[in-house]
């Protein structure tokens, strides 16, 4: 019985490590040393050469098939035709390639025609002659039958290319969603790509390395042979003022392409490397917004091609809400917009303007530029970056599709821009919140790169305000990646440089957060206590996160009662403030591990499933802590005895791993985790193929990091265990 306990205590300990997904900001985050190497970094949006919503799926009776990928984007393999239908139907805004093979497509087909997201469905088989007829009952048609998996990649290749290219808008959102869904986490990404924009306009990094890194990085885009544009890098090199951004942005054509392509596929590193051009953009629309002239425009018009898969998406879009990622170029004279809307593919984009003044935010207020422009007879309005319209009607007229759209204000979203502000970012300088936004949203590589620039820039300039809020975050990141010692010297420096006015409660929570890292739990305590003696003073949600983290530190002691003390203080400050109420799924997730630890399984389940809802309200969809919270919930499903909604929840958690693209860096050591746990699901079905599978994954990932996980450990143990066992049944000779 005492070995049983022992294996137990043990089994949470591993849970308590694999619970660590913190957002910088926070100080009470679940996390310690396997926390650090499990989750270490996704991005917001994963920085690839087509729009983060194509997905490629791959339905295959190839057992032993392994990952693909096609132009660095992941082939998501599927054996199984359950499996595939809930990636399909969490993927609802989303455009979907799907690959079949030829034996399984009758099974399948009837099954999809109801899934507006599939755009093409492709069917691979290893008969010589393509020419056989499908006859099923499905709707569908099929885009090509190929017995050559190239030829059938490089089309899907052009498919996708005729898809994401020139998008004419890049969000599909919808504000009414109040449940969990796919829809809602994609509000969230665009909300906080939105925010991500609007902090680097506060960034005010203007100097001449940014202007370098800019003309270095546009002249790598453009091909050396392209004479006339390299000359237009040069001029714009020697000749740039600020006054003169919009002539630039209207005349130039690799200053429009190449930023509006950035914006578009929300490449963050590329975006930065307009910072400087941005900046200056921007404050001249401002500054050239002319209230007069903006009141009295009623409808502006732009013409534009389109593909019929866009098309397609947004007729099953009317009355949602739509959103640019770039700058959007219209005019007041329809006549000029019917010249761009003359193909054969072209649509007529009609725009009711409202008031502008109405908009709060003079950032997405459009501007009237004809005498700054280099083309002042195209009577230009130019959009800003982020601006939103309710899709009205698409109507046939003149034989020419007419898109009617209606400039929304946007208060209507307004809530949810202040409660991540609030949440995440109160009381940050406006120089540091483009790095901290990278940094809660996961990217630990990214947003340390960007956050030493800036500290070198700011030890530069002598500035003590700024410069320890940067010390801060970087002892965070130091944190996140394992360099303790690192991380406490960062801390340290942040306290020499702390502004008087400021109480240093986060510094005192972030250290006592490394020595719990370190299972130093007195010092942790002490701490933390300092930062308690600020009660007074400080904001309410720093009062939260600091009793959170005091319910984590006595969970690890094993003194349950303790922890429970002090995560209710938390949720009562938490729940009567709408606000405060989004942090909570952190908190829940606290209360779960330590109900999972006492063996209540079933009240853990549903702290963790009120914790999903709630994250999916703030979180964007690809946010590394759905990868943990659908892992712990399937294990807490497991262990409910529930292996069909377990084996839902590892699905979705597979499904984000995969989301993942080489060459980020994401830690494996969560892969261990899902892995292994797929591999026991499988087993208690009866599925001994995916089991071997899964299991053989557990010990490819655990054989790169067994110099941190001893084969003694649970995690070794289970790994040796589950892949024994289905060698036996895989291959009993």
């Amino acid at each position: 019985m005492n070995k049983i306990q022992e294996k137990r205590s043990e089994e949470y300990q591993t849970l308590s490590l694999l619970s660590g997904t913190p957002l910088l900001t926070e100080p009470i985050a679940i996390d310690n040393n396997l926390a650090q190497l499990c989750i270490r970094s996704t991005t917001l949006e994963c920085i690839e050469p087509y729009d983060n919503n194509v997905h490629i799926l791959w339905l295959t009776n190839e057992d032993k098939l392994e990952a693909e990928s096609l132009n660095g984007m992941n082939v998501r393999i599927y054996h199984s035709n359950n499996d595939l239908i809930d990636s399909i139907s969490e993927l609802q805004t989303s455009y979907v390639f799907l690959i079949i093979d030829y034996e399984l497509v009758t099974n399948i087909l009837s099954f999809l025609d109801d899934f507006t997201q599939i755009e093409f469905i492709y069917v691979l088989t290893k008969q010589r002659s393509t020419n056989t007829a499908l006859i099923t009952d499905s709707k569908r048609s099929i885009r090509k039958i190929s017995n050559n998996k190239s030829k059938l990649f490089r089309l899907i290749t052009e498919d996708i290319d005729i898809c994401t290219k020139d998008l004419i808008f890049s969000t599909v959102f919808d504000l009414t969603t109040a449940e969990e869904s796919t829809m809602q986490t994609q509000n969230a990404s665009f909300i906080w790509h939105y925010l991500l924009i609007e902090s680097l306009f506060d960034s005010t990094v203007y100097n001449d390395t940014a202007k370098k890194d800019l003309i270095e990085y546009c002249r790598q885009q453009i091909s050396l042979e392209n004479i006339q544009e390299q000359e237009s890098i040069n001029k714009f090199e020697q000749n740039y003022v600020s006054e003169d951004a919009i002539k630039w942005y209207t005349d130039s054509k690799f200053i429009f392409r190449e930023l509006n392509k950035a914006l578009r596929l929300r490449d963050i590193d590329a975006i930065f490397k307009f910072r400087f051009f941005m900046i200056d953009f921007q404050k001249q629309l401002e500054q050239h917004y002319d209230e007069e002239i903006m009141q009295s425009v009623q409808t502006v018009y732009r013409g534009q091609e389109i593909s019929p898969l866009e098309l397609t998406k947004l007729k099953n879009s009317i009355h949602k809400y739509i959103s640019f990622n770039t700058y959007v170029s219209t005019t007041i004279d329809e006549k000029v917009a019917s010249i761009y809307a003359g193909g054969p593919s072209s649509v007529l984009l009609e725009i009711e303007m409202g008031s502008p003044i109405y908009l709060k935010n003079k950032r997405i207020r459009p501007v009237y530029v004809q005498d700054k422009s280099k083309f002042q007879d195209e009577l230009e309005v130019i959009f800003p970056i982020g601006s939103t319209f309710l899709l009205d009607s698409i109507e046939m007229k003149n034989n020419q599709w007419n898109i009617r759209l209606k400039l929304t204000n946007e208060a209507d979203y307004d809530h949810m821009i202040d409660l991540i502000q609030r949440v995440y970012m109160k009381n940050m300088p406006p120089k540091l919140k483009f790095a901290e936004l990278i940094l809660s949203l996961g990217d630990i590589q990214k947003g340390e790169r960007y956050i030493k620039m800036l500290i070198e820039d700011l030890e530069l300039s002598a500035d003590k305000v700024n410069i320890g809020y940067a010390y801060n975050i970087m002892g965070q990141v130091c944190l996140e990646t394992g360099d303790n010692q690192c991380a406490l010297s960062y801390f340290e420096k942040a306290l020499k440089n702390q502004p008087e006015n400021r109480y240093p409660v986060n510094i005192y929570c972030n250290l006592g957060n490394l020595y719990r890292e370190k299972n130093e739990y007195t010092i942790a305590l002490e701490y933390l206590n300092e930062a308690l003696k600020h009660k007074q003073e400080i904001d309410l949600l720093e009062l939260a996160h600091l009793y959170d983290m005091f319910a984590n530190i006595y969970r690890e002691m094993g003194n349950f009662d303790e922890a429970l003390y002090y995560v209710n203080q938390s949720l009562d400050i938490r729940q009567p403030n709408r606000t405060a109420h989004h942090g909570d799924w952190i908190t829940y997730c606290s209360i779960a591990l330590i109900h999972a630890a006492k063996s209540d399984y079933t009240e853990s389940l549903q702290y963790l499933r009120r914790a999903l809802n709630i994250a999916s309200e703030i979180l964007p969809k690809t946010h590394p802590s759905f990868i943990y919270l659908y892992a712990f919930t399937g294990f807490m499903c497991f262990e409910c005895q529930d292996s069909s909604l377990a084996m839902k929840y590892l699905r979705k958690a597979v499904n984000s791993i995969q989301t993942t693209q080489p060459g980020q860096n994401f830690n494996r050591f969560i892969y261990i985790f899902v892995w292994n746990l797929c591999a026991q699901l499988y087993n208690t079905s009866m599925n001994t193929t995916n089991a071997f599978y899964y299991a053989q994954e557990a010990l490819q990932v655990y054989n790169q990091l067994q110099n941190l996980i001893p084969k003694s450990s649970v995690v070794g143990r289970s790994i040796q265990i589950n892949l024994y066992i289905n060698r036996l049944k895989f291959c009993p000779g």
